[in-house]
């Protein structure tokens, strides 16, 4: 039986930070530039289309993708266990809590990845819900070294 770890352990996956920082940062410079484009040249007329449709459409796609990002990939974080506490970053702001905290774990099987969303008794910093995607070897790795303390979390 593994022993217990003296020090953290992240849960959370590498690829964090490519969903929380690299993608959004690559699509709005890169759509953002698109829709000022489209915003200040003629680019409509190569699309056959009217500047006003062109222009709605290019700025409504714009929007639409960002509050998309928003609600999804810029909410995940960076999570840590230790013995005593657990740390939540967002790569900018980092705060630790009390396992007292947790109220429950949920998990969500996507093709890929596997999130965890942890929700808190009360708001954080961060709100009530904390969502990462877990790295499935660290995830069992923490498991194995804290049974009693995982399953009390609701952690499988």
């Amino acid at each position: 039986m593994p022993k217990s770890p003296e020090k953290s352990l992240q849960i959370s996956s590498n690829f964090t930070l490519l969903f929380k920082i690299a993608l959004p940062v690559f699509w709005t410079v890169f759509f953002g530039g698109f829709a000022v484009s489209a915003l200040t040249t003629d680019m409509y007329r190569s699309f056959n289309m009217s500047a006003m449709a062109f222009r709605t459409m290019t700025t409504l796609f714009f929007l639409s993708g960002v509050l998309f990002l928003y609600f999804t990939f810029w909410q995940l974080k960076r999570v840590e266990f230790s013995p005593d506490t657990f740390y939540v970053s967002d790569y900018f702001k980092h705060y630790r809590y009390g396992y007292g905290m947790i109220q429950s774990i949920h998990y969500i099987n996507l093709i890929f990845f596997r999130l965890m969303i942890i929700e808190l008794t009360q708001k954080g910093h961060f709100g009530k819900k904390i969502p990462l995607i877990i790295s499935r070897k660290r995830h069992r790795i923490h498991i194995e070294a804290l049974p009693e303390r995982s399953k009390r979390l609701g952690m499988h």
